[in-house]
């Protein structure tokens, strides 16, 4: 991000955009920020590590033990 500025639009469209369904997100933020292809392109690797590190809170915890 090039400005304090830029990054608090990234900050602000990233929030709106968890507000809306997981279906919904990358059409919502496409929508907004169509003209701005650097702030969409942050925007979608935010929400798709996002949705990454919810799959790898939300998966089981494993332990593995070894030895007696």
């Amino acid at each position: 991000m090039h400005s304090d500025e830029t990054w608090h639009r990234v900050e602000i469209l990233f929030a709106q955009a968890l507000e809306q369904p997981e279906e919904a997100r990358s059409v919502f933020v496409a929508e907004r920020s169509a003209q701005e292809p650097e702030i969409l392109q942050e925007l979608l690797r935010m929400l798709d590590a996002h949705q990454r590190m919810g799959v790898f809170l939300e998966a089981p915890l494993r332990i593995i033990r070894r030895g007696p």
